[in-house]
């Protein structure tokens, strides 16, 4: 029990027990064993073998957020915001989604950056057919990006 406990807080608190704490608390806790402090590394130890190391697997979310702070310096921060949080809503789509089990978070998380950046894209566009003042052969990011950064957001 020391070692799971030890290992539970480990991953999911924002600071761990030292060692002397954690055999105290586990005393507390416990059926009145005593675990030394070898002891304790050796059960964490082959809870983490036993589960192969996959305690605190990448989500998808994390995976296309990194994604997508690989944008080109040229995007602008408005746009990079916007695409982080379309990457987000859809990576809980993709989560959701049960056919899509089977794939690799990373493949999924890939396939949320594409999206995102295609519907901001579409976005732009629609902007663009509708603003007679942005010609056709301007960038999207002198002109479509631009006027989205200063008018959307």
């Amino acid at each position: 029990m020391a070692a799971s406990l030890k290992l539970a807080i480990k991953l999911n608190e924002s600071r761990t027990l030292n060692m002397e704490d954690m055999l105290k608390l586990a005393l507390s806790l416990g059926n009145g064993s005593n675990y030394s402090a070898n002891a304790v590394i050796e059960m964490e130890y082959d809870i983490l073998w036993k589960l192969n190391w996959n305690v605190f697997p990448p989500t998808v979310y994390c995976i296309a957020s990194h994604m997508a702070c690989m944008l080109p310096p040229e995007v602008g921060q408005s746009t990079r915001y916007m695409i982080q949080e379309l990457v987000k809503y859809m990576s809980e789509l993709a989560i959701s989604v049960y056919s899509f089990v089977k794939y690799k978070p990373s493949l999924k998380a890939f396939a949320c950056v594409l999206v995102a950046s295609k519907s901001l894209e579409d976005f732009l566009d629609l902007i663009r057919a509708s603003n007679p003042q942005v010609n056709d052969d301007d960038s999207p990011k002198s002109s479509g990006a631009r006027l989205f950064e200063e008018e959307y957001i």
